[in-house]
């Protein structure tokens, strides 16, 4: 499934089709502590898209759609919800996936 430009949350309208996919590409423009301002543009922020996952119960999440402002090695810290959501990586051009 492949969900961009939205705000998540555990109760988005969108939870049900996404529910036990094998693989989420969902955008995170955001860093965590954006909230107001992800809200604001209709784009997500880590934690939330990571608590998004675990309750769709998909297999595999990568991130995309990352805010070209952050550090392009190293844009979000994925360490900080590895224990929301383990199976989470960001996306990178070029990237193939298979699954």
């Amino acid at each position: 499934a492949y969900v961009t430009d939205t705000t998540a949350s555990k109760d988005a309208a969108y939870l049900e089709h996404i529910h036990g996919v094998d693989l989420l590409i969902h955008e995170c423009y955001f860093a965590d502590g954006w909230e107001s301002q992800a809200a604001l543009t209709g784009h997500s922020c880590l934690t939330p898209v990571a608590q998004l996952a675990r309750a769709a119960d998909v297999k595999r999440l990568v991130l995309v759609h990352i805010n070209p402002m952050l550090d392009q090695e190293h844009p979000l810290d994925l360490e900080l919800v590895r224990d929301v959501f383990p199976a989470i990586e960001v996306g990178a051009d070029g990237q193939v996936i298979e699954f």
